[in-house]
């Protein structure tokens, strides 16, 4: 493994964990990341700081899909309101 491409993925890692993501591209650019650390790179991924960004990736994707979830039932329940 190249020490180059183990530095970049590791600060960009180190990155998110100042600073989450709070967009779907910053989550999906960090997805990719611990992608490339695991599977091109054979990191294990229980290590600090790869685990730590995990848990940040799937708690950040889970409240997301929430938020979308709530909006979308709520444009719903306005659409019931107005064929009413």
């Amino acid at each position: 493994m190249s020490d180059s491409i183990y530095t970049y993925i590791k600060s960009g890692v180190d990155g998110f964990l100042t600073d989450p993501p709070d967009t779907d591209f910053q989550r999906g650019y960090l997805a990719a990341l611990l992608g490339v650390a695991e599977e091109a790179l054979g990191l294990h991924l229980g290590k600090s700081p790869f685990m730590e960004a995990q848990k940040l990736c799937s708690t950040a994707s889970a409240m997301n899909w929430l938020q979308r979830e709530i909006s979308h039932r709520k444009r719903d329940v306005e659409n019931l309101k107005w064929e009413l």
